[in-house]
């Protein structure tokens, strides 16, 4: 097995208005973009397996977030940070998997707020966690939706940087 990493980071809007259950986690609140994890096949119209997935917090809030990555083959069009998330019949044809980061997090520096930091494990919706993908004929990319799977007051500016192991 010859493992790799891509990694997708993001920084969110400079508010801290509160998530809702299924709003999408985004670096805009008027023009936002999908997380894009370049190289995530090796070669164009690549398949690869998801082997791990981790998602880094550059905060550490007392109600932890609880999160579902959903991961995309074409860029799905994009909701706003804080808006619900609402992706087409069309996009979930190209949708790869679900990872779930919904267990409670590992907490590494304990400062509250945006002085802290934390780090969720994922796991795949399906139950078992190695998903395999296929990308598009022209693209080695896989891109990301991140959304909100708990009320979550979020710090401004969070960075989320998302960590994929592929095989």
């Amino acid at each position: 097995m010859n493992l790799r990493q891509v990694v997708g980071t993001f920084t969110r809007p400079n508010d801290t208005d509160a998530y809702a259950i299924g709003d999408v986690v985004a670096n805009s609140t008027t023009a936002p973009v999908a997380i894009s994890f370049a190289n995530a096949s090796r070669s164009n119209d690549g398949s690869n397996t998801i082997i791990d997935a981790m998602l880094i917090d550059s905060a550490a809030q007392a109600t932890k977030g609880q999160f579902e990555l959903w991961l995309f083959k074409t860029a799905p069009t994009m909701d706003n940070d804080n808006a619900a998330f609402t992706p087409t019949d069309a996009e979930l044809l190209n949708l790869v998997g679900i990872i779930d980061f919904t267990a409670a997090p590992r907490v590494g520096d304990a400062t509250a707020g945006a002085g802290g930091n934390a780090v969720y494990y994922g796991k795949a919706s399906n139950g078992s966690f190695e998903p395999k993908f296929r990308t598009k004929v022209a693209s080695r990319t896989l891109y990301g939706v991140l959304v909100a799977r708990n009320a979550y007051t979020p710090v401004a500016q969070e960075v989320f940087t998302i960590v994929l192991t592929l095989d």
